[in-house]
């Protein structure tokens, strides 16, 4: 996962089930969530061919924008809440 910064399961863990998995990691760089989208093998299989290769490339690319989003949005605990943010009149 390191080298390619995200995980892949094709059915280690469930027959006919894939995933794919990216880290979320604070300004310090600790890992403190995961995105992780997972599907039937129909939809997510991984095979040799090209539309297979510009399948899971798209897939990994929209998994790394939505953890790029969250990390970007900053740690919950220490970010202030939308809600409290709004000036008071």
């Amino acid at each position: 996962m390191r080298s390619r910064g995200y995980a892949r399961n094709a059915g280690e863990a469930e027959d006919g089930v894939q995933a794919v998995a990216m880290v979320v990691r604070d300004q310090r760089g600790r890992a403190i969530a995961a995105v992780t989208v997972t599907g039937p093998d129909s939809r997510m299989r991984i095979d040799d061919s090209a539309a297979s290769e510009v399948r899971e490339e798209r897939l990994i690319a929209t998994v790394r924008a939505c953890v790029k989003a969250i990390e970007a949005a900053g740690d919950p605990v220490t970010a202030p809440s939308p809600i409290h943010a709004k000036t008071r009149n």
